[in-house]
């Protein structure tokens, strides 16, 4: 990449300067989901992972047993990781049985692959 400056006053302008730049960026790995995992008993279950170096935004999409994409959410990492814990609260109901809680960490780069978190709620 290649940054170009030009400095101006009252008198003119003068010369321009060239910076030139690589920026690289990779697409970041697999998320560490904590939870929700086995069997639960709260139908708006808070869901949490690890936070991912690199990772801007994660994406979080969770099935329950009367519907594919019940959760089907984007959150940035500045807004739900604290720590190198991150956490989201979708005020969505589930519908008891089996659950499963997917996601996938991205950045300018691209998408990590998904993770999965296999889950019962009672």
């Amino acid at each position: 990449s290649r940054f170009w400056m030009q400095a101006l006053n009252g008198a003119g302008a003068g010369p321009w300067s060239l910076l030139e730049f690589t920026v690289s960026v990779v697409a970041p790995g697999a998320v560490t989901l904590t939870a929700p995992s086995g069997t639960i008993n709260d139908s708006t279950p808070t869901y949490t992972w690890n936070e991912l170096a690199g990772a801007d935004r994660y994406y979080v999409w969770v099935n329950d047993p009367s519907k594919v994409g019940k959760v089907d959410k984007v959150y940035w990492a500045a807004d739900v990781c604290v720590g190198g814990v991150c956490s989201a609260t979708p005020a969505i109901t589930l519908t008891p049985g089996s659950c499963r809680f997917w996601m996938y960490a991205a950045n300018g780069a691209g998408n990590g692959p998904w993770s999965l978190s296999p889950f019962v709620l009672q």
